[in-house]
């Protein structure tokens, strides 16, 4: 049975193989595209300045010219999206995800999720958020996907873009707003921890643009995850994981405490600090 939604994969040529073993085993095959991509080797930072796409202050390094390849990968994606008339959702696959370990429940969970977009009314639906403050929320809506697997939707907090369903009005947005990149993903993250809406940066990739979307929503628990082998998040997994629930604020709050600690310690018992004091009072 056909999905009622389109499926793309983005996907560099020697990831294609692994992206093709991911999208077949969701049962994906035969109705997976395969956009033409935006590769960081064919870029240049002069002719994207001029072009609008940065500005000159964006750090001009190779890693930051990868992650402005991806977001217009996911762009160009967008708009192939949009040019399908017929089409109202789209689900957005990179070509990092890891196989999952139950394939058909996976896909089961993501034909259930497809359906909510009537009911919860989202504009974008991140199905593997990372760095998520979702702990902060109270779920907007519970999923059932079988007897045993019930998932919740959350108001979105968290970012990554491995995998994503938009509908038309949600990428028509990330398409006006996504340029010119301003921020850095790092300094993004926690802006958008304290930042209220009025006041939030303009995003630094496609995967910061769910926190502007005023309808975007994401899936916990997430339902994919990157796989290790092919170090798209540099080995570093952790920018994965759910970290950001709420027993997690208690161990950031501790460890902020800590730090408060040994900040003060450090202070007080600094000896340059001391002999001045001893030599004040001998005066």
């Amino acid at each position: 049975m056909t999905p009622p939604f389109n499926v793309y994969c983005i996907a560099l040529e020697e990831r294609k193989a692994h992206a093709k073993s991911f999208v077949n085993a969701l049962g994906f095959a035969d109705l997976c595209v395969y956009p033409r991509i935006v590769h960081r080797d064919d870029l240049d930072f002069d002719d994207l300045i001029q072009e609008g796409v940065c500005p000159s202050t964006i750090p001009q390094t190779r890693a930051m010219k990868g992650k402005i390849a991806c977001t217009l990968s996911h762009l160009k994606t967008l708009k192939l999206f949009l040019q399908d008339k017929t089409a109202s959702l789209a689900l957005i696959f990179e070509d990092d995800n890891a196989i999952p370990a139950a394939p058909a429940a996976t896909r089961d969970a993501i034909d259930a999720l497809a359906k909510t977009v009537h009911t919860a009314k989202w504009s974008s639906l991140n199905l593997s958020p990372c760095f998520s403050f979702y702990g902060r929320h109270s779920p907007l809506m519970k999923v059932k996907v079988n007897e045993k697997e019930t998932l919740s939707l959350f108001p979105v907090s968290g970012c990554c873009a491995n995998a994503y369903f938009v509908t038309r009005d949600g990428a028509a947005f990330m398409v006006a707003n996504t340029l010119p990149l301003q921020r850095d993903s790092f300094a993004l993250t926690f802006s958008r921890m304290v930042a209220s809406k009025t006041t939030k940066p303009r995003p630094a990739t496609v995967d910061h643009m769910f926190a502007y979307e005023p309808r975007s929503m994401e899936v916990h628990p997430r339902l994919l995850e990157q796989t290790a082998f092919l170090q798209s998040t540099g080995g570093h997994l952790y920018e994965a994981r759910e970290y950001w629930n709420n027993g997690s604020w208690v161990s950031l709050c501790g460890m902020l405490l800590l730090f408060v600690v040994l900040a003060v310690a450090l202070l007080c018992f600094n000896p340059k600090r001391r002999r001045r004091r001893k030599i004040s009072i001998r005066s």
